[in-house]
């Protein structure tokens, strides 16, 4: 056999050697991943208001929900959290009121000081950005799974700050809670 001299030519052969067998081996390897199987357990996924199915399986939170929820934030101890899983700019920047900055990425310096709160609290509400943020889903898989906070005191509020002030409230503008 006469192989194909361009690198081109070389790399489109090996490409197509490949898929042929790893889809011969989904085939043939009784273990192999099966194509045909939606691998997203049903039980666990969440249904929002609107219908939508929410893969993160965690409860969520509306706009309402978390408004509603604001004069519960200052208690002793607290019966609900809110926390700001954004940098600590972007914290500076405009926060929801009450919020405690948790920054995803940088966690290591706030945890220590949040946990015996979260641990108290009956709820915890996480938000990001909102849209395509997802760093209020790797918060709340963080506190449950490194940490230990129960996951069903965990409510993801998936609007997050651009819902929030898109429906008329305010942000607070400072590093202040």
């Amino acid at each position: 056999m006469r192989l194909p001299t361009s690198t081109l030519a070389q790399t489109a052969v090996f490409a197509i050697s490949v898929l042929v067998l790893g889809v011969l081996n989904s085939y043939i390897n009784p273990s192999a991943l099966r194509l045909h199987v939606a691998y997203i357990n049903p039980a666990e996924t969440v249904i929002d208001d609107e219908g939508n199915s929410l893969s993160h399986g965690y409860q969520t939170a509306s706009h309402e929900d978390v408004n509603s929820y604001l004069d519960l934030l200052y208690e002793d101890p607290p019966y609900v959290v809110l926390l700001d899983a954004r940098s600590e700019a972007h914290y500076e920047e405009g926060h929801i009121a009450g919020a405690f900055l948790l920054d995803h990425y940088r966690q290591d310096q706030y945890i220590e000081e949040l946990k015996p709160v979260l641990n108290d609290s009956a709820i915890i509400v996480i938000y990001c950005t909102g849209g395509d943020c997802e760093d209020s889903i790797f918060l709340s898989n963080s506190l449950v799974y490194n940490h230990g906070i129960e996951k069903e005191k965990i409510y993801i509020f998936e609007g997050g700050v651009e819902l929030w002030e898109e429906v008329g409230h305010p942000l607070k503008e400072s590093a202040e809670r």
